[in-house]
């Protein structure tokens, strides 16, 4: 009788345990239609680095194979993370030209990016930082930027890019580029940024005469 009771509890427990691994099987193999986002949250005593540089070649009269020399900006930045996650991608969600199409034929209108404006209030705090005026510097690499009509290299494609305000940015913004387009001293425009303070001074470029070209 004993042995009949627990070989019928025996059996029991092995169809309870495949039922469940079949179940754990089933919901580990089956397709998931959505995933959720997983992240870390540090409580404290973190610190996040930033740390990024451009190097650029000068170059030298005497030309000789053994020597060399290289301009470097670098840029770091040790912030601490906060407790409460701040998610800032979320500024570059939603971007893509099908989802961007989808809006517009629903509303009627685009939503602002605002990843251009995010990066500029970066370049103004930092300009800040270092005792420069920021807002003034600003309006004065976007105006000497668009005076130059090709950049070389990638590095000078992206400050383009970065450099060219959008259709929805600020009208200043825009009459800075409009400006430096039409071929305007930036330098008499943003007086409170004067030469030595901009981002472009020390740098070499070759500019063009085409001011008019895509205004």
């Amino acid at each position: 009788m004993e042995f009949r009771v627990i070989l019928t509890i025996w059996i029991s427990f092995l169809v309870v345990d495949g039922f469940a691994w079949t179940e754990l099987y089933n919901l580990t193999s089956k397709r998931s239609l959505q995933r959720d986002k997983r992240f870390i949250v540090f409580l404290g005593s973190g610190v996040h680095k930033f740390v990024c540089g451009v190097s650029i070649p000068v170059s030298l009269e005497d030309k000789k194979p053994w020597r060399s020399l290289g301009a470097v900006y670098g840029f770091q930045g040790e912030y601490p993370v906060p407790v409460t996650p701040i998610y800032w991608w979320n500024k570059w969600e939603g971007r893509s030209l099908a989802e961007v199409k989808m809006q517009y034929n629903k509303n009627g209108s685009y939503k602002p990016d605002e990843s251009r404006i995010f990066i500029y209030a970066l370049i103004e705090f930092y300009l800040n930082r270092a005792g420069k005026n920021g807002r003034q510097c600003l309006l004065r690499a976007i105006c000497e930027n668009a005076l130059i009509d090709e950049f070389g290299g990638i590095i000078g494609e992206v400050i383009s890019a970065v450099l060219k305000p959008s259709d929805d940015s600020d009208d200043e913004y825009q009459d800075a580029y409009k400006a430096g387009r039409y071929g305007a001293i930036c330098t008499t425009m943003y007086p409170e940024c004067p030469q030595g303070q901009g981002l472009f001074d020390g740098l070499t470029v070759t500019r063009s005469s085409n001011y008019y070209k895509d205004v």
